[in-house]
């Protein structure tokens, strides 16, 4: 249609594996130092190898590797405000395993209670980009659809402020990419409010962008 094109190339029948790779990986009932690691199987396999460690660590070295016997597979002794990665294959047979499938980044919350009244300048937060644990914050996102940490003017051309409200530092939603149903969350740390009567919720904010 009009100038679209779809383009095929280098076409190949080959052996396949018999036993496939596990996918949709995911980490659920995330705690401070615990988090249950499940994916789904995609042959018969009752066990799998499970490696895991903290986020970027060479899965050929991991020293977190165990044989699991269950599906989601419980793993402890984590740090807090962390992030982690994890790998997993089925084992279908005596000599006869999967690839690797991998890794999946989950994040471990912060054990931190902070006490109202609370403000955060953001200025000691690190400029980052799809996450953000510095002083306990954190951003969790499905697809591209993304908070970061920013200073100046966002990324994208004709959208978001030029610069923070005060300092240099502000949160920002980066959308190029996404797509409809993508979904993106800025969690706060915990924060007592136990001193307050009527505690209210305060921020400043910039919006602006052509799909805005």
């Amino acid at each position: 249609v009009g100038s679209s094109y779809i383009d095929i190339d280098d076409i190949s029948i080959i052996e396949g594996p018999s036993c496939y790779k596990p996918n949709n990986l995911d980490a659920t009932n995330v705690q401070a130092s615990s988090a249950d690691l499940g994916w789904d199987e995609n042959n018969s396999a009752t066990s799998w190898q499970v490696k895991w460690d903290t986020a970027g660590f060479d899965p050929d070295s991991a020293s977190n590797i165990l044989v699991a016997g269950s599906n989601p597979f419980s793993v402890s002794g984590l740090t807090s405000n962390s992030s982690y990665e994890f790998y997993v294959r089925s084992i279908c047979g005596a000599g006869d395993s999967s690839v690797w499938a991998g890794p999946f980044l989950f994040y471990t919350p912060c054990n931190v209670v902070l006490t109202a009244p609370f403000t955060d300048s953001l200025e000691s937060h690190a400029l980052a980009d799809k996450i953000i644990q510095s002083e306990c914050w954190m951003a969790t996102q499905t697809g591209n659809y993304s908070w970061n940490v920013g200073s100046g003017t966002t990324p994208s051309s004709f959208t978001g402020p030029s610069g923070a409200n005060s300092g240099s530092n502000y949160f920002y939603i980066e959308a190029s990419g996404s797509y409809l149903g993508d979904s993106a969350f800025l969690i706060s740390p915990s924060i007592n409010l136990s001193a307050l009567s009527n505690p209210s919720l305060q921020f400043y904010y910039h919006m602006y962008g052509n799909d805005m």
